[in-house]
Parts: structure tokens; C-alpha cells; sequence
């Protein structure tokens, strides 16, 4: 994978990550704002599930 790849991997990131603040403000505080109920713990394992969800995908590649 060369670095034009990646930047593309980076602009979709980036364009999905933005379309529910931009679409739906509302939603997107309520969503945020019901993170602050999850513990440490909870919020470690989503980021572990979606940190080894990327790496395979990658893998799979």
C-alpha cells in the first residue's frame, strides 16, 4: 500500500466520521453525551474490538 492509498483510507475515514455531526447535530451530542455513563473499562474494550477489527481488515487486504 503506498501513501496515495493511505490518504485515500484517511479521507473516507475522515468524510464518515463527519457525516452524523453534520447530518444530525442533535444525535450526535445525545450519542456523545451517553458515553460519559460507560466505564473505563467498556470504553477500553470498543476501542480494542474496533483497534483489532482495523488491523485485520488491513490484514485481509
Amino acid at each position: 500500500m503506498g501513501l496515495t492509498e493511505g490518504l485515500i483510507g484517511l479521507a473516507f475515514l475522515l468524510i464518515f466520521e463527519g457525516l452524523i455531526p453534520f447530518i444530525s447535530p442533535q444525535l450526535f451530542k445525545k450519542a456523545a453525551s451517553q458515553l460519559e455513563d460507560l466505564g473505563e473499562g467498556t470504553l477500553r474494550g470498543i476501542g480494542f474490538f474496533l483497534l483489532m477489527s482495523g488491523a485485520l481488515i488491513l490484514y485481509l487486504l
